[in-house]
């Protein structure tokens, strides 16, 4: 072979380097899952305690007066951290498919030890529009969080 020829693998090293890919996304599949749900539990109970407490400890405010501003903010923490998690569970499932379509097609280069390169491509750039769509889930939790100091410190 000369110095320019790329290198190309052959069908067993292709389907050899599938199984590895296989076994990563079966592992994935299962993290995402365990992942998802303990931080989704976390985060929610999490943000729905504290403006939970926040809007109590407002509510009993012996100036009634002083309660609307406070108290407002507090609920739009809870309603923000509500969406936060409900957006985290549709990522969540939205992900678990596109796992699915990996594991599916690994399988198959493992078994026929041939690539699609464009098929991998529309893998990519689905994982890459999911990513970018659990984005919001940090905003609002970040806003969730602001809305609780807001309504702490007023």
């Amino acid at each position: 072979r000369g110095m320019t020829d790329e290198y190309v693998p052959t069908p067993d090293e292709i389907r050899s380097g599938a199984r590895g890919e296989l076994e990563q996304m079966i592992e994935f599949r299962g993290t995402i899952v365990g992942q998802m749900t303990d931080m989704t539990k976390w985060l929610v109970a999490s943000l729905l305690t504290i403006n939970a407490g926040g809007a109590v400890a407002v509510i009993n405010m012996a100036d009634k007066r002083a309660v609307e501003e406070p108290a407002g903010f507090f609920l739009g923490g809870l309603l923000l951290a509500l969406f936060s998690a409900k957006w985290i569970e549709m990522i969540a499932s939205e992900s678990l498919p596109l796992v699915g379509r990996w594991i599916g097609y690994w399988t198959s280069v493992a078994e026929d030890g041939e690539r699609g390169e464009e098929f991998e491509r529309e893998l990519r750039a689905e994982g890459d529009r999911i990513s970018h769509k659990g984005k919001l889930s940090v905003v609002t939790g970040s806003l969730s969080v602001v809305a609780f100091a807001a309504g702490a410190f007023l």
